[in-house]
């Protein structure tokens, strides 16, 4: 499940980055975020915290809500 969600995210965040006509190495200096790291990230090799999400999003022009994938996982009850 990890996995998929990584590749989806970084499918996610080429698409809006080349659909911008942005390089990676663009993307890097824009967020203050290694190029290697964008690189994997990408991929789908890597997890990102949720401030290098952020940065990621508002140098690409959307909400973060707009790279995440949609998820249709089950809910967990919390216990009581």
């Amino acid at each position: 499940m990890k996995t998929t969600f990584n590749k989806v995210l970084g499918k996610n965040i080429k698409s809006r980055r080349t659909g911008l006509g942005m390089t990676q190495m663009q993307l890097a200096v824009s967020t203050s975020i290694d190029m290697s790291f964008i690189s994997r990230l990408e991929r789908g090799v890597v997890n990102s915290s949720v401030e290098s999400l952020i940065k990621i999003s508002d140098a690409l022009g959307c909400n973060v809500i707009d790279i995440i994938p949609k998820t249709n996982y089950p809910k967990k009850e919390l216990k009581k």
